[in-house]
Order: structure tokens, then C-alpha cells, then sequence
């Protein structure tokens, strides 16, 4: 297992600038040379740059990086698998895509009115604009990080036993009942206090004006919501400190 310290990155959501602003910090501390970058999920989106962010992301996973899965990458390829509009297409539209598909250089319909017709070619065009690398790298997301002490997933932990979850997780067995993994879709689960690991959970997925951390010291959340115009806060592991991007 790699023994670096970690350096944790919440959600994104195609701020390209904001996380090359923090590479270079870190690339001049000498940081990423000691450390090793765990990006939490949620790179698609929101932002002004959702293809570039991913180039970025690809280059940084080469090196040796942890790219974990979010649930707007979890509901994309959910989307660019699916042989008809059904309901994660339609869920997708309304409720996650916002500036993706202009980033990849497809147009949405006029005035936005659609029709299941309209969001097939939609969906057609962008399988054909996205390259296979951007596909891979979806595909190559895991649901979690883990060291010795703690774990990294993006929302975060039930109380269940860790070990029973990431069986669960491991062979991406979920209820019929759920729209996706717990573990990256809960609200509730990012804003729980407690958990069934014993270990400390770093998580992002809900923002809020600063990290928070539980009594129990126990679950770390540290999404501060870049996507509604907050910072990009990071987290150095062996250091217990916060690096705050100012805009």
C-alpha cells in the first residue's frame, strides 16, 4: 500500500482554473512530490469546463493520483450505456446537466424543449464528441479510498460495518431499491456524525460554508461549494490543515 500522505480534493464540478490554481500551489510546496492527491468525485457539471477538467484529471491519474467516483459521474455513464431514454437519461437532463454538454461542443434542443427524440440525438452526439480516454477514465472510478487510517469516499458511511459495505461496494451490489450506492448519493450520509468504520471518513458531495468535522472527530465533509461560487478547500493529511483557494 502507498504510504504517502494524502491530499484530499472535494467536489469540483468543472472549476478548471480554481484546481489548477491548487496543483500549482502544491507544485511549488513540493507537495506532490511527497503526497498523493485523492480527488473525491463530482468533476462533471456546474462549471464552465467539464472536458477540460477531465483531461486534467486523466493526466493526474497517470501519475499515480486517486480519482474516486461521484454521483455525477455515476449518473453519466448511466446515461452514455443507455439504449433508449429511460428514466437516468431524463433524471440526467432535468437534474444534473448543466454546461457538460456545451463543453464537449454539443447543442441543446431550442428554448430547451424536448422530447425523447431530441434527447437521443443528444445523447448520440455527446458519445460521439466525448473521446474513449474521457469514457475510460468514468469507468476506471472506484467508490472509495482507504489507508490505514482513514477512508475517502464522497459522501460518506452507514452504520453497517465497513467491511459488509465494501463488500457491497467491491461488487457493486445495491438494493433494487436504490438509485445508486449510499455511499455517494446520501445526503443524509454526508451530513452523519457517526458511521460503521473505525476509522476517520473524509467526504465532500454537501457544501457548506466551511469544513466540518464531527464530535467524535470520526467524519470530515469538506465540500464548500465551488459549484454556487464558494472555494476549493483542500486537506493535507498529515498536517490536519485546510488550504483554502481565495476567488
Amino acid at each position: 500500500m502507498d504510504q504517502r500522505p494524502l491530499i484530499v480534493v472535494p467536489d469540483t464540478h468543472a472549476h478548471l482554473r480554481e484546481v489548477e490554481a491548487v496543483l500549482n500551489y502544491c507544485e511549488r510546496q513540493g507537495l506532490l512530490s511527497t503526497h498523493r492527491l485523492v480527488f473525491l468525485g463530482d468533476y462533471l457539471d456546474r462549471g464552465p469546463d467539464s472536458r477540460g477538467l477531465i483531461d486534467l484529471c486523466i493526466d493526474y491519474q497517470k501519475k499515480g493520483h486517486i480519482f474516486l467516483m461521484g454521483n455525477h459521474e455515476y449518473v453519466l455513464l448511466k446515461v452514455l450505456d443507455a439504449t433508449f431514454v429511460n428514466s437516468w437519461v431524463m433524471r440526467w437532463y432535468l437534474r444534473y446537466e448543466e454546461n457538460l454538454l456545451a463543453s464537449y461542443g454539443v447543442d441543446k434542443p431550442i428554448d430547451n424543449v424536448f422530447s425523447s427524440y431530441s434527447l437521443s440525438i443528444i445523447i448520440d452526439e455527446l458519445r460521439e464528441a466525448m473521446p474513449s480516454s474521457h469514457l475510460d477514465f468514468l469507468r476506471s472510478l472506484p467508490y472509495y479510498y482507504e489507508t490505514e487510517d482513514l477512508i475517502c469516499v464522497h459522501a460518506g458511511l452507514k452504520m453497517t460495518s465497513w467491511r459488509k459495505q465494501k463488500k457491497e461496494l467491491n461488487g457493486d451490489n445495491f438494493s433494487k431499491d436504490q438509485i445508486g450506492p449510499d455511499q455517494i448519493f446520501s445526503r443524509e450520509l454526508a451530513l452523519a456524525k457517526k458511521h460503521g468504520a473505525k476509522k476517520l471518513v473524509v467526504s465532500g458531495h454537501i457544501s457548506g460554508p466551511r469544513p466540518t468535522i464531527s464530535h467524535d472527530k470520526k467524519h470530515l465533509c469538506l465540500h464548500c461549494g465551488i459549484d454556487y461560487g464558494g472555494p476549493l478547500v483542500i486537506w493535507i493529511s498529515d498536517q490536519n490543515k485546510y488550504l483554502q483557494l481565495k476567488r
